[in-house]
């Protein structure tokens, strides 16, 4: 019976909650929506990073979904990002929403903003360049 879960874990990997803990805490906005940068998931290309990011909103009564994953498209040297892809989950974990474009609409970071926060974060922990 071990070697059978032995090989369970060693085929489907960690759990969900155990590569969640080590994502990177990165707090709540104003509405109480908090959100983590998934571990290992920031990547270069080009002159742009790309990072994933999840988001639990069940403390935020304006929105229907409870959780979302969002790519975001970082531009470092010129402080702008564009969000590349997004998936929002109902509360029973079901797809609600999706979208994604190789194109994003890349807008600056406004100081003090959580968009400004999260570019800083991954610019800083990552390189500018």
């Amino acid at each position: 019976m071990r070697i059978i879960l032995l090989l369970a874990l060693l085929i489907l990997g960690p759990s969900t909650s155990e590569a969640q803990s080590n994502d990177v805490d990165l707090g709540p906005d104003s509405t109480g929506t908090n959100y983590w940068l998934i571990a290992g998931s920031v990547k270069q290309h080009e002159k742009y990073k790309f990072a994933w990011f999840r988001s639990d909103a069940s403390k935020d009564a304006t929105v229907s979904y409870r959780t979302s994953k969002f790519r975001i498209k970082f531009d470092c040297i010129n402080e702008r990002l564009g969000q590349t892809a997004r998936v929002d989950y109902a509360p029973n974990g079901s797809v609600m929403n999706k979208f994604d474009t190789d194109y994003p609409q890349m807008t600056v970071a406004v100081p003090g903003s959580v968009g400004a926060s999260w570019l800083n974060h991954v610019c800083a922990a990552y390189g500018k360049k």
